[in-house]
């Protein structure tokens, strides 16, 4: 079975914001390490090192299968600049698809 892109982006969509994020330890603690509240996503970058390795994106088998395309340098990471343009593109993806669905509800509705 086949995932649909618009499915596909969808879910990935709602990494972004946490991708590069850097976690912080709760308050009082003083174990960089501590474990994120229950529910909180973990973010794709780890080591908080501002790149993704391949190694890092396995953890998320959906975005890891479109790791060599948000790789446009193939030097087998994702910095910053490359996750933002595949978001970018997948956002324009998903306006694009969602404006062609929305034409032919409209033009039934007004016959």
């Amino acid at each position: 079975m086949r995932i649909q892109p618009l499915v596909l982006l969808a879910v990935l969509s709602c990494a972004v914001p946490a991708a590069f994020a850097q976690s912080t330890p709760a308050t009082g603690s003083s174990d960089a390490t501590s474990v994120s509240p229950a529910g909180q996503r973990q973010p794709l970058d780890a080591n908080h090192d501002g790149i993704i390795t391949r190694e890092e994106a396995q953890a998320r088998p959906g975005f890891a299968r479109h790791f060599d395309e948000i790789d446009t340098n193939h030097d087998g990471k994702i910095d910053r600049g490359e996750f933002r343009a595949w978001h970018q593109q997948m956002k324009s993806r998903r306006e694009q698809k969602q404006g062609q669905s929305a034409a032919p509800a409209e033009a039934s509705s007004s016959g």
